[in-house]
Order: structure tokens, then C-alpha cells, then sequence
């Protein structure tokens, strides 16, 4: 299919998109890294299934885990190297190279019959440059695959609890002022400030919220074993608070003038059924059946209306000399009932 110059912008447009969108996405936190390694005087099979089980206690203790990449004469190499007294050595530089945070190293050594073997399996856990931080050993008597399997889990599981004992906290104190912030840590709310966190090390997102202030956001780096400050000074939302009080005012202020309004509608009709009352009449001495008798009426809807007119005008009067209030004015022979003020 022949791409037209229209379709080739729209797709140039559509990526870079795309690619702005994926650089846009808030980074966060990354969990240590291991390699897991397995060795030892194993069939291939139930090589896999100790290295597999022992990957799943990492994962499931809150560790990423990823295999070693190596060549066959670099697995054998470092399978002999975890049987002798120079491991940190040669551990310490597949860390490195790797790129990762923590070396989970199991070997297996198998002893007694051929029908009821007992595995012995040996554990460390490094960490670049090859310090130890953990070591420790389960048996598997009359030992199975299965069984040794679970015997490595149950082994990596314990590694990890006594490498994270051994290593110092990693903490990010996070400390607002104003304090009592909202605070979310890589898109999960953790509490409100001030607060102390355990993190992992590497790069978090922090986001700290505050009725009245402006939301800040945050990227903070924390390297293994540190304890870092973020300190925050919240900004007032501009006009938030302005914004929020006039709204009330302007609500405050507008049923004031809508009593004086109905109470002049009252007023008004009251002075209307007044004026249209008829007194019982008579037409050459006997009384007409049918006349309008609306004083009572109009006399009640005129007091509401001066009642009203009344409490309005006391509102209003309160406020502000400048503001717009309403008057009114009894002169002989004549009333009147007005607004007056700057307007």
C-alpha cells in the first residue's frame, strides 16, 4: 500500500506522541534488583527447579529478580568459583557487571545413598563488590527434587530476611511546612506529614497535598543504606481562599434583596386588593348577593410586605455605607419606597 504525505505526517505525529507520552509518565520506585544463582552436583531439571524455587522467596520477600547471563564455560566457572574460598571475588564482579543491587547464590551438595540422598544446600547473598551479607544452609534428607525445592525456598526466603537485617534502612523523612500534607509515594498514599519511610533505593515520586495550598511533586533519588530529607514549603493556592470567601459573601448578600423584593410584590398587591374592596352595597334598599370584600385580604398582604420590606431594609442597612440599600420614605401625602447607594 502506497502511503500518501498526509498519512506519513499523521503517523510522525501519532509517534512523537507516543514517545512524549511514555517520557511524561511519572517513574516509580524501583525494587532491588537480584541475579539468582543455582549450582551444584545436580541434574539440569532439578537445577532449574532449585534456581526457579529460589527466585520466587526473592520475588515474594519484595526483590525483582532476573538469570544471570552467562556462557556455558562462565556458568561453570562461577558454579566452581561458589565451591572454593575466593566467591566474594568473583560474585562481587557479576554484580557488577549485571547491573544489580543483590547476589542470591545457592549450591547444592549432595551426600549419603543413591536412594535416599541428603542435599545439603549452601546460600549467600551478596552484594557489589562482594560483600557478604548473609550466608546460611538447609538439609534435605532422603531428598527429592520436590522436596529439595522447597528446602531451597525455604532457604532463599531466609537469606533475604538476613541480608535486609544486615543492611541499613534505606529512609526517606518527608517533612512539610506547612505540616499535616497528604503525601503519596509513588502513586500510593503513605500518611500525612511529617512521616518516616523505608523505602527501596533508587528514584521515588512524591506528590504532597494541602487544602488552600498548590500540590507539589517531587522525584527523589535514595541510595542503599541512606537516610534522606525531603523538606517541602507548600505554597497557598492563589486566590483559593479569596474565591472561596467571596462565593459565600455573593450568596450571603443576595437573599436580602430578594425579601425586599417579594416584600414590595406584597406591598404592592395588598394596596391592589385595597383598592378593588367593595362595602356590602344596596340598590334601591335591597343588598346586592354578590360584592368583592377584599380588605382583609389586601391589609394581610400589605403587613407582610412592610414586614419584609422591613427586615430587608435592616440587613442592608448593616452593611457597608457605599453598598446598595433600600429607603423608604413617608411624606405628607405621599410614600415611597426606593434603593439608595453607590452604584
Amino acid at each position: 500500500m502506497k502511503r500518501t504525505p498526509r498519512s506519513t505526517a499523521l503517523c510522525g505525529v501519532l509517534a512523537a506522541a507516543s514517545l512524549l507520552l511514555v517520557l511524561a509518565l511519572p517513574r516509580g520506585a524501583r525494587a532491588e534488583r537480584a541475579v539468582v544463582f543455582a549450582a551444584g552436583a545436580l541434574k539440569p531439571s532439578e537445577r532449574a527447579a532449585v534456581a526457579a524455587a529460589a527466585a520466587t522467596a526473592v520475588t515474594e520477600a519484595g526483590w525483582s529478580t532476573a538469570a544471570p547471563s552467562l556462557s556455558t564455560e562462565e556458568d561453570r566457572a562461577l558454579a566452581e568459583c561458589l565451591a572454593s574460598d575466593k566467591r566474594e571475588g568473583c560474585v562481587g564482579a557479576l554484580l557488577e557487571r549485571e547491573h544489580v543491587d543483590r547476589g542470591v547464590m545457592l549450591r547444592v551438595a549432595i551426600e549419603g545413598e543413591k536412594k535416599a540422598p541428603t542435599w545439603v544446600v549452601y546460600g549467600w547473598v551478596f552484594r557489589p563488590g562482594g560483600e557478604l551479607l548473609a550466608l546460611d544452609t538447609r538439609y534435605c534428607e532422603s531428598c527429592t527434587s520436590e522436596s529439595g525445592a522447597a528446602a531451597a525456598r525455604e532457604l532463599a526466603s531466609a537469606l533475604v530476611k538476613a541480608a535486609r537485617a544486615e543492611t541499613e534502612r534505606t529512609v526517606l523523612r518527608v517533612r512539610s511546612t506547612p505540616g499535616s500534607a497528604k503525601v503519596t509515594l509513588d502513586d500510593k498514599p503513605v500518611g500525612v506529614t511529617e512521616l518516616e519511610l523505608e523505602v527501596y533505593p533508587g528514584t521515588h515520586l512524591v506528590r504532597l497535598e494541602r487544602d488552600g495550598y498548590r500540590a507539589e511533586t517531587r522525584e527523589v533519588s535514595v541510595e542503599d543504606g541512606e537516610r534522606a530529607l525531603l523538606d517541602v514549603e507548600l505554597v497557598p493556592s492563589a486566590g483559593a481562599g479569596d474565591h472561596a470567601t467571596g462565593d459565600a459573601k455573593r450568596r450571603s448578600s443576595r437573599w436580602p434583596w430578594a425579601v425586599l423584593g417579594a416584600g414590595t410584590l406584597c406591598l404592592v398587591g395588598g394596596g391592589v386588593l385595597l383598592a378593588i374592596d367593595e362595602d356590602r352595597a344596596t340598590s334601591g334598599g335591597v343588598r346586592l348577593p354578590e360584592y368583592r370584600d377584599t380588605a382583609l385580604g389586601g391589609a394581610i398582604l400589605g403587613g407582610a410586605g412592610l414586614a419584609a420590606i422591613g427586615v430587608s431594609t435592616y440587613l442592608l442597612v448593616t452593611r457597608e455605607a457605599r453598598s446598595p440599600r433600600p429607603a423608604v420614605a413617608v411624606l405628607p401625602g405621599s410614600a415611597w419606597v426606593g434603593v439608595a447607594g453607590a452604584f
